[in-house]
């Protein structure tokens, strides 16, 4: 967890409590059925009506709303999702960055989308090869994905790149890396896997063995020195707290909120109160707020803990509702990073 500028701009903003940041799922639906998936199959069939999208963004406008992450399922299903990137870009002049599996990307759409002046997409890939698309997503659409990418970055849509890596596709990591290197696109990746929105962790018979991850780490060659972060004091890391409740939160395709996107806890329904009223008076919301990430269980013993990705949303889910308990996965990837 290294210090940086904007960490301690953040810092800032997170005291003021000012929800600059927002997740909105406009929909549980996806036109992929990855094996990874969190979203149970009878939850995958949830859309929020143009109107009640409208609602929402002037809601959180209200409350003084930067930045809108657009996501699902899969947001480019909304049959309404040029009427919703419109009233948010063009009418609320608010950034959106819009997460998609770009299958449903035409070159028409294209040409729209890289109209909006604040506006990025956020594509995840899932495999090089076309075998281990169909393995990972249950369709055959790798070429409709590469072809769009290439498409879309030609025609100078701002793009972003990330991969989920898997049991079934980490070996393909390195070739979508130099992919995405040769292309010139920002990319990340994730090895984290969630159990599903009912505490189901069948799906994370997916997560990387230890060995798999570390070869992944010797990829990017993202090895630390203990000294390094050994010279960050303790006062700078409450300084970069999590921004969860503090300027970041997450609204569900049926109204609920949430204290990010990753933290499953329904602290009301926006629908039914407004996002306003929610944000300054739920109780839940404020013991969040007030949540630093020296409370955390393993922060007082662990050696490595200022190098290491503590997310409370994110253990939360993985440890039945106690954000407070180490996050294993992320755990086990700072060890590896330390380890010659």
């Amino acid at each position: 967890m290294r210090i940086r500028p904007f960490s301690v701009l953040k810092s800032k903003l997170n005291k003021k409590r000012i929800p600059l940041f927002i997740s909105l799922e406009i929909t549980n639906k996806c036109n992929l059925h990855c094996i990874h998936c969190y979203i149970p199959p009878d939850k995958r069939n949830l859309f929020m009506t143009l109107d009640r999208v409208k609602n929402v963004i002037e809601q959180v406008y209200e409350a003084g709303t930067l930045e809108v992450v657009i996501t699902g399922g899969e947001p480019l299903m909304h049959k309404d999702i040029l009427k919703i990137l419109d009233y948010i870009i063009q009418e609320k002049k608010m950034n959106v960055i819009l997460f998609t599996n770009a299958v449903l990307l035409t070159p028409q759409l294209i040409d729209k989308l890289k109209e909006y002046p604040y506006f990025s997409l956020d594509i995840t890939i899932y495999g090089f090869t076309g075998k281990t698309y169909l393995n990972v997503t249950g369709k055959e659409v790798r070429d409709i994905v590469f072809n769009n990418i290439i498409l879309s970055k030609n025609k100078g849509l701002k793009l972003n790149l990330k991969m989920q890596l898997l049991k079934e596709n980490y070996k393909e990591f390195e070739a979508v890396l130099d992919f995405s290197k040769k292309l010139g696109c920002p990319f990340r990746y994730s090895h984290f896997i969630s159990p599903d929105w009912n505490g189901n962790k069948k799906i994370q018979k997916h997560l990387l063995a230890k060995s798999q991850l570390k070869s992944i780490i010797n990829i990017t060659g993202d090895l630390v020195e203990y000294k390094d972060c050994a010279k960050i004091i303790e006062s700078e890391v409450k300084k970069t707290s999590c921004s969860l409740a503090k300027s970041t939160a997450g609204i569900t395709a049926a109204g609920d909120l949430l204290p990010c996107i990753s933290m499953r806890l329904k602290t009301g329904n926006v629908f039914k109160k407004r996002f306003g009223m929610l944000w300054n008076d739920n109780e839940k919301l404020k013991e969040l707020a007030d949540f630093s990430l020296t409370e955390t269980r393993c922060f007082a013993k662990c050696k490595l803990k200022t190098d290491c990705f503590i997310c409370p949303g994110l253990a939360h889910s993985d440890n039945n509702g106690d954000f407070r308990k180490p996050f294993k996965q992320s755990c086990l990837f700072t060890k590896l990073r330390y380890e010659r």
